[in-house]
């Protein structure tokens, strides 16, 4: 499946659903690169957040509406609690299918 925009407008989408829920608390990074065949390949991008029930709630099923989108190839892998450096923090892994 070809996708419309490529990593950097992916990543942008994903940076702007993490500015309307945590606008001065998010990190973005990518996790992992994984080439497929032919010119797509896959990067995992890790958003890192402050734990927070209800709004990363909100943000996750953002995320999710994105599956729905036909100009983005975005999926959701997991969310998850994990500690960093003895502080809590709400990992989200998504995946970016592009075209080089």
């Amino acid at each position: 499946m070809s996708c419309c925009v490529g990593f950097e407008a992916s990543k942008q989408i994903i940076a702007d659903i993490c500015e309307t829920y945590h606008p001065n608390d998010y990190k973005i990074f990518v996790a992992h690169r994984v080439a497929t065949e032919g010119l797509v390949y896959k990067v995992q991008v890790g958003v890192v957040v402050k734990p927070d029930v209800s709004v990363n709630t909100q943000m996750f099923e953002a995320f999710l509406k994105l599956h729905a989108r036909s100009d983005v190839c975005i999926k959701v892998l997991q969310s998850d609690i994990n500690f960093k450096e003895t502080k809590l923090v709400d990992l989200f892994l998504l995946e970016i299918e592009s075209e080089v």
